[in-house]
C-alpha cells in the first residue's frame, strides 16, 4: 500500500519526508518499505494529540492528556479563592433541581 502511495506521489510531484516518517504495529502487520527505505519502527505514535500504542488491536493512551488537564485544573484551583471554588463546586456538583 505505501509503494502505491509512493508511485502516485511521484506522479503528483510530491515527496515523503521518510526521516519522520515511522511505522507502528497494529494487528498482525510486520515490516513495511517505502521506495527501498527501512522505516524505523516505534511502540508508541502521537496524531492529532492522541497517543496510539502498538498492540494486536487499535489501542490509545489518553494518559498524557489526563495528566495535562489535572495539571492545569491544579494551576488554577490553587490560585482560586475559596469563593470561587465554593461557587465552582456548587455549580457543578450541586444538581438543579
Amino acid at each position: 500500500m505505501l509503494d502505491i502511495c509512493s508511485q502516485e506521489a511521484d506522479t503528483l510531484d510530491f515527496t515523503f519526508n521518510t526521516p519522520m516518517s515511522v511505522t507502528i504495529r497494529i494487528g498482525e502487520s510486520a515490516l513495511l518499505l517505502c521506495i527501498f527505505v527501512h522505516l524505523s519502527r516505534v511502540d508508541q505514535v502521537k496524531y492529532l494529540g492522541i497517543l496510539l500504542l502498538s498492540a494486536h488491536v487499535f489501542k490509545c493512551s489518553f494518559d498524557q492528556l489526563k495528566m495535562k488537564f489535572y495539571q492545569c485544573f491544579n494551576a488554577i484551583y490553587h490560585k482560586a479563592c475559596e469563593l470561587v471554588c465554593v461557587e465552582l463546586m456548587k455549580s457543578v456538583c450541586l444538581s438543579k433541581c
